[in-house]
C-alpha cells in the first residue's frame, strides 16, 4: 500500500495503518514492523511516524512498548459507525476520525438557487458542507446553514481546526433542538462521497437549533442506512412553545 497524497505525512501514515488492521494485515496482539522498517518503506521521518503511532495509541488503536515495540491493541476491533453523532462515536470506540469539507460559502437569503424559509429574505447566512469518515470509511455527509445575523462571529470561520457542531456548540450554544428522521436514496454526487451504490437507503437526521432569538442553524446529517442507530435525545423543545417554525429548510 502506499500513502494517499492527502493532506500532512503523518495522517496519510494513520490512515495507511489503519487501512492495513482493518483489511487484517495486522489483527490484535500481532506486533507492527518497527519505525525504522516503516521509514525504510514509505521514506518518512521517525518524527512523523512516531506521531502517528502514539496518537493512534491514544485512541486505544495500538500499544506501545520501548522494549517489545508497537502492536495492535488486544482488545481492538474495527468498528462501524451506529450512531448520530460522529464524535460520540470516535469516543466510545477510539477510531480514526477525520473530516473533510466540501464547500464553505456565504450567502443571501433568496438569492440564487437557495431560499431558507424560515428566515427573513436577504439574512445571511453561512452554508457548509462536511463529510465525515472513521477509520478511512465515510460515515456522515453534513450539510449545515448558520444564521449570521445571530452568529456573525461564524463569518470567516474555516472550521479547520474543528468541525462546525463542535465550534457552534462552544460559540453559539443553543437552548433547544428540534430533531426529523427521514429516509432518502443516495443518488449521484450523495452516492459517490459515501461510498454507497446509486438508490441505496441512507438516512436523514434534520437538525434545527434554536435559542430566544431565533433559529440559529440546521444540518442535514446524511448517513449510509446500513451504519445508523439513533439513540439518546439532545434537548427538550420549552413547554411554552406553542408555535414551531415551519419544517421545510434551505432548498436548492
Amino acid at each position: 500500500m502506499k500513502l494517499d497524497g492527502a493532506g500532512p505525512l503523518f495522517k496519510q501514515f494513520q490512515r495507511l495503518v489503519v487501512q492495513q488492521i482493518a483489511d487484517g494485515d495486522y489483527r490484535p496482539g500481532e506486533r507492527l514492523p518497527s519505525e525504522a522498517e516503516f521509514m525504510k518503506r514509505y521514506g518518512l521521518s521517525r518524527q512523523t511516524i512516531s506521531k502517528a503511532l502514539s496518537e493512534l495509541a491514544e485512541r486505544g488503536m495500538l500499544e506501545r512498548n520501548k522494549r517489545a515495540g508497537t502492536s495492535v491493541a488486544m482488545g481492538y476491533r474495527p468498528a462501524a459507525p451506529t450512531r448520530n453523532e460522529i464524535l460520540t462515536e470516535l469516543i466510545d470506540h477510539g477510531a480514526l476520525y477525520e473530516y473533510r469539507i466540501l464547500a464553505l460559502q456565504e450567502h443571501r437569503n433568496g438569492e440564487g438557487q437557495i431560499r431558507w424559509a424560515e428566515v427573513p429574505l436577504g439574512t445571511r447566512f453561512l452554508q457548509v458542507e462536511l463529510l465525515h469518515l472513521l477509520n478511512n470509511s465515510p460515515a456522515q455527509h453534513e450539510r449545515r446553514f448558520v444564521n449570521l445575523d445571530l452568529v456573525p462571529i461564524a463569518r470567516g470561520q474555516s472550521f479547520t481546526d474543528e468541525p462546525p457542531a463542535q465550534w457552534l456548540l462552544a460559540n453559539a450554544p443553543w437552548s433547544w433542538v428540534q430533531r426529523r428522521i427521514r429516509a432518502v436514496n443516495a443518488q449521484g454526487d450523495l452516492a459517490r462521497l459515501l461510498a454507497v451504490p446509486e438508490g441505496a437507503a441512507c438516512v436523514v437526521l434534520e437538525r434545527r437549533m434554536f435559542r430566544d432569538e431565533g433559529l440559529l442553524g440546521l444540518a442535514y446529517l446524511t448517513h449510509p442506512g446500513d451504519r445508523f442507530v439513533l439513540s439518546g435525545d439532545v434537548g427538550l423543545v420549552p413547554a411554552g412553545l406553542t408555535a414551531r417554525p415551519k419544517a421545510e429548510g434551505p432548498s436548492g
